[in-house]
């Protein structure tokens, strides 16, 4: 089970929870604490203790596995770059809990240029930078077994290596390892070099000073290009958990570097439910999961009810500052496409392994918690979105689900409770300022763009 399908089991079930709470009554608000604790604690067992096959000298990860937010997504999960046509209004909350008027600047909210897929890398280094016990050896070993297991095989694979009691010798190739250039030549290493690994879209430009390197040449006729984390000699014929101890401080170093280059700009994109074209309200209307008589949705799952004299109930005892914003599950109440890392563009020739692409999936074995709630500054809640009839037409025919991809500027992570346990238990909680929703069709048309002016304050 994937850790995204994980975090939509926990937002189904609270979702569910919440809307069926009675007002004014306090004692579910006790069950539904217990719900939604035990499916946290559930997922993360599955998904802390289910990690599936870990690569070793004779294996390697399949290719194939690099799905990711950021991609092209597939039908039903596109989010389009094209056409950014939004519509004239969105019905969205007022102060009386009425609809607000229609967005005055839909579709350029400051803020929100540059962001990059909230992806697992990103959590657990801004976890590690804001709760320093994270950033302890026990973690930073775990992510280097891993990553050793990863660059040991793709060593392998480049050659020469013998099979079937044949030689074969090296692909041509060009290398480059930062635990050796970060002394030998740190510009690159901590540039560059750095962005290869943190980034999916870094610049690939200082290839062209490499030797053996033809920028024109045809891509089959190309050498392999692969960027390590570890010097070749430090992890050849070891065995990954006794050489990750001893290269943790290389770990450490490194994330220093990625740390101090984290950006702060993020996105994800959540599924939206069911919805239809009102030809009386002259716009798509959604079928709220929980609550049919609610015209209102919101993007993502709150954590809190109100009861009928207006009183908010929470879920749990949240910090007060997070009250006093909102708290959200982390993802919607039907599917988000995040965590996965975007496959990069390595202008190389392409093999089965690139450590590059891996060093990313390997901060799941550093065995951080995750945030499973975000604390916003905005009620993400919308309405009715205004759309004349051709529009609605042609997006009807397309068919499929809609999507909206939350913008956020991510300002920090802290414990939801205090503790004396660091590991992925533990549940943390993301501060985060609201920039923008695009809400997209199929086919990628962005239908409707909502800006900090278009919602509520959160409380």
């Amino acid at each position: 089970m994937t850790k995204r399908r994980l975090i939509c089991m926990i937002c189904l079930l609270a979702a569910a929870a919440f809307w069926s709470i009675p007002s004014g009554s306090q004692s579910p608000l006790d069950k539904l604490k217990k719900t939604v604790d035990k499916a946290k604690q559930k997922a993360t067992e599955i998904s802390h203790g289910s990690k599936g096959p870990q690569p070793t000298s004779n294996t390697q990860p399949a290719p194939g596995e690099q799905s990711a937010a950021g991609q092209p997504p597939a039908p039903g999960q596109q989010q389009g770059q094209g056409n950014t046509a939004t519509a004239s209004g969105g019905g969205t909350p007022g102060a009386s809990g009425e609809a607000a008027t229609a967005p005055a600047h839909a579709g350029s909210p400051t803020g929100s240029g540059g962001s990059l897929p909230f992806t697992t890398p990103m959590v657990v280094l801004m976890t590690m930078r804001d709760i320093p016990q994270y950033f302890e050896e026990s973690h930073l070993a775990g992510f280097a077994t891993q990553q050793i297991s990863i660059e040991k095989t793709e060593w392998q694979n480049l050659g020469p290596h013998s099979r079937d009691g044949r030689n074969y010798p090296p692909q041509p190739q060009i290398t480059y390892e930062w635990a050796k250039l970060v002394d030998q030549n740190p510009k690159l290493a901590n540039g560059a070099l750095m962005d290869v690994f943190l980034r999916s879209d870094p610049d690939w430009s200082f290839l062209d000073n490499a030797p053996g390197w033809d920028p024109n040449a045809n891509q089959s006729a190309k050498p392999v290009v692969a960027v390590f984390l570890f010097a070749k000699e430090s992890i050849e014929g070891r065995q990954p958990e006794f050489a990750a101890h001893e290269l943790a401080p290389v770990v450490k170093r490194q994330f220093e570097v990625a740390i101090k280059k984290l950006p702060t700009h993020f996105s994800f994109t959540v599924m939206m439910p069911t919805w239809k074209y009102d030809f009386a309200a002259k716009g798509i209307r959604f079928q709220n999961p929980t609550n049919p008589n609610s015209e209102k949705i919101d993007l993502l799952v709150p954590m809190w009810a109100v009861n009928k004299a207006g009183v908010r109930q929470w879920s749990g005892q949240y910090p007060a500052k997070a009250q006093a914003m909102g708290v959200y599950a982390m993802g919607g109440a039907y599917e988000v496409v995040m965590h996965e890392p975007p496959e990069q563009v390595n202008r190389g020739l392409k093999t089965g392994l690139a450590p590059e692409f891996y060093w990313k999936r390997s901060f799941s074995a550093a065995n951080v918690a995750e945030p499973g709630l975000m604390a916003f500054d905005r009620r993400l809640q919308i309405s009715t979105i205004p759309l004349d009839t051709a529009r609605a037409e042609r997006i009807t025919k397309v068919g499929g689900v809609l999507t909206a991809r939350i913008y956020f500027t991510a300002e920090r992570i802290e414990l939801e409770h205090p503790t004396t346990v660091y590991d992925h238990t533990v549940h943390t909680l993301l501060y985060a300022k609201f920039e923008k929703a695009e809400i997209s069709a199929r086919n990628g048309e962005i239908i409707a763009t909502y800006g900090p002016q278009d919602f509520h304050a959160a409380f």
